[in-house]
């Protein structure tokens, strides 16, 4: 199985929390969001990081932070 991962850099980051990323972008990272939620048990944002998802059993794409057994940040927090 291949697991895609979108990373966001700083300005895409900031671009989507002001509000500025277009429609279709938008709609992509919501579907992105919920695909990789609803066939992976999604543990939290990287508290090394906070670049990407820590996917249980996995370790962070970007940073190699290994979460097992800790808890991590949920969204929102």
């Amino acid at each position: 199985m291949a697991l895609e991962v979108v990373v966001l850099d700083k300005d895409e980051y900031k671009a989507l929390i002001d509000n500025q990323a277009d429609k279709d972008e938008l709609e992509y990272l919501k579907a992105c969001q919920y695909a990789l939620e609803s066939f992976n048990k999604v543990r939290g944002l990287c508290p090394k990081c906070k670049k990407s998802v820590v996917i249980w059993g996995w370790v962070c794409p970007c940073c190699g932070y290994d979460s097992s057994g800790e808890e991590l940040y949920k969204y929102g927090d």
